[in-house]
């Protein structure tokens, strides 16, 4: 239970520390772009090779 409710909270707390961080000029927008669409990318491509590997080969 708590692992799913940590889960659901962190998506709000990310985007109002993304808030603040732009709003003190601390953000290169460009680069922060960038590498979200990696990440997209990446866990996209992640989730799909997860699904090859054995439970116990991803508890190593």
């Amino acid at each position: 239970m708590a692992i799913g409710t940590t889960t659901v909270s962190l998506p709000g707390i990310v985007l109002m520390k993304g808030i603040i961080k732009i709003y003190h000029g601390v953000v290169d927008i460009p680069v922060a772009v960038l590498l979200e669409i990696w990440a997209a990318i990446g866990s996209i491509y992640g989730a799909k090779l997860m699904i090859k590997f054995s439970p116990r080969t991803l508890k190593v």
